[in-house]
């Protein structure tokens, strides 16, 4: 099976005015208080299971988890950047 890659479809008119738009009514906030925003609204973070089972929790875990979350997203993130780079040919930095 052969799958070529598909080309992009232009963007419509007016696209960069909406994107400019919305963008400028978005607040600036830094991923870690937006996890932990959610998690203060959601919980999610009670129920994560523990590796070993276990179901003792320790203060402050959800900072813990938020971390943890952070690096893997900025490992997943320069992972793709580098598999970006090399396909455009570009020299490993």
């Amino acid at each position: 099976m052969n799958l070529e890659k598909l080309e992009a479809l232009p963007l419509p008119d007016g696209y960069q005015a909406v994107h400019d738009a919305v963008q400028a009514m978005l607040p600036r906030i830094d991923y870690p208080e937006l996890l932990l925003e959610v998690n203060g609204h959601t919980g999610y973070s009670e129920v994560m299971p523990h590796l070993s089972g276990s179901e003792a929790r320790r203060p402050g875990l959800d900072i813990s988890q938020a971390g943890a979350l952070v690096a893997r997203s900025c490992a997943r993130i320069a992972s793709a950047s580098a598999e970006q780079r090399q396909g455009a040919g570009v020299p490993p930095a």
